[in-house]
């Protein structure tokens, strides 16, 4: 996978982390042991598939378009001399 890709997933990870963190606790100041578990994993999956999905949008804006692809496979790849 791209880095570039690794770190805007990484960064968004971090603010929906400290979002949900927020949010939960405003909630867990009533809430059992019990409640705070199942928050803490909701949380967890949450955060994991606003991940994934900010992954998959980042690799689609990034790939190269059709044409390009079309385009190089055309002109065959490009050779740069030294």
């Amino acid at each position: 996978m791209d880095p570039d890709v690794c770190t805007v997933t990484t960064s968004h990870r971090a603010r929906i982390g400290s979002g949900i963190a927020a949010i939960g606790c405003a909630i867990l100041g009533n809430s059992s042991r019990q409640e705070y578990e199942r928050i803490t994993e909701l949380s967890q999956r949450l955060g994991d598939a606003i991940a994934q999905s900010t992954t998959t949008w980042v690799t689609a804006l990034t790939a190269p378009s059709r044409t390009t692809l079309r385009q190089n496979s055309i002109r065959g790849p490009t050779i740069h001399s030294a």
